[in-house]
């Protein structure tokens, strides 16, 4: 189970699911009922968890992930995006967060984390909206479901990325974060 400090998370419920306090570790932590339409074991959680903290502040982000503002990257991009400030911290979390002032504008996360991530299970909870070229690989898609704020790629087997955002249209989605991956080349 993931225990997220309720100070940090006091407006999050976990998208998809429910929240319940624990009033004896102060935090908020997953509800053991999974709900309808949750993804299986163990990727719900991190997917899960992922969603409630797009809706975090800089401040708040800033205080969950235990770091200031000192460890803020800024002048970064992402896509199409540019000018943007990116936060990590690995000991607390494996995503990469990128911010325009106070707001979270996407949450990415790649590699190991996702390891156990099952791609069919993110198609049967996340309808895609539209598939497009992905620039993990020639053989991989990104499936985007824009108008809840995910989008991830994957070969049918392995999940390579998850990108979480504000819910917003495809055109918007593409506009802001998507960029044609150019040919692969042997």
């Amino acid at each position: 189970m993931i225990s997220l400090p309720c100070a940090c998370l006091s407006a999050a419920l976990l998208l998809g699911g429910c929240a319940k306090a624990d009033p004896q570790a102060s935090t908020i932590a997953p509800s053991p009922t999974k709900p309808v339409n949750s993804v299986p074991d163990h990727d719900s959680d991190l997917v899960d968890t992922l969603l409630s903290w797009r809706e975090l502040s800089r401040t708040a982000l800033l205080q969950h992930l235990h770091i200031d503002e000192d460890a803020v990257q800024h002048g970064l991009s992402y896509g199409p995006s540019a000018g943007l400030d990116m936060v990590t911290a690995p000991t607390v979390s494996p995503a990469r967060f990128y911010l325009t002032g106070d707001q979270l504008v996407m949450i990415q996360v790649s590699g190991p984390a996702l390891e156990d991530v099952d791609p069919d299970a993110l198609l049967q909870r996340f309808p895609p909206q539209i598939a497009v070229s992905s620039r993990a690989g020639k053989t991989f898609e990104h499936q985007v479901c824009a108008s809840q704020g995910i989008a991830w790629s994957d070969d049918g087997e392995r999940v390579a990325f998850v990108e979480i955002f504000p819910p917003t249209s495809v055109e918007d989605w593409k506009r802001r974060f998507y960029a044609e991956p150019g040919p692969f080349i042997k």
